[in-house]
């Protein structure tokens, strides 16, 4: 990291301030997108735990729900949900789009999927487009789980 004195002029500490973020950007591992299942459990523990900020928390879901499907994805967001916050309709609309993506797929979507979307519907059924609730319903009618 750069040294620092209040006599330096104003673009020389800039130009520190640049290198020390490069510097510090260049050490962390921040866009893998991935996650191991242990990380996610502490991750949503934290979650669960602590008090965020309703916008917050409906910026992290419309992310999530724009991104492809993972399982420690869908621990996230089900974590999100079950905090029960009033979420903007534009994360509400993500969400339901997120899941109806999943319409023409044939493989058994794993359990932890299935308790996101049902966590997504059971809280936010009073939110969702009547469309939403249709296309959702003929989703289930295909995919469903034995455990959920």
């Amino acid at each position: 990291m750069s040294a620092f004195s209040f006599k330096q002029p104003l673009y020389e500490l800039e130009d520190a301030i640049d290198d020390d973020v490069d510097e510090i950007q260049s050490q962390l591992d921040y866009h893998s997108g991935t996650c191991t299942i242990p990380e996610a459990v502490i991750i949503g523990s934290i979650i669960h735990k602590f008090s965020i900020p309703e916008n917050f928390s409906s910026a992290a879901l419309l992310c999530l729900a724009e991104m492809e499907f993972l399982g420690t994805r869908s621990y996230f967001m089900k974590a999100i949900l079950e905090k029960k916050y009033a979420l903007a309709h534009l994360a509400i609309d993500a969400v339901a789009a997120h899941f109806l993506r999943f319409r023409k797929e044939t493989k058994v979507m794993p359990v932890i999927w299935h308790q996101t979307l049902l966590a997504f519907v059971q809280r936010y059924k009073h939110e969702l487009r009547k469309e939403d609730k249709k296309s959702l319903t003929s989703l289930l009618e295909k995919q469903n789980h034995e455990l959920v």
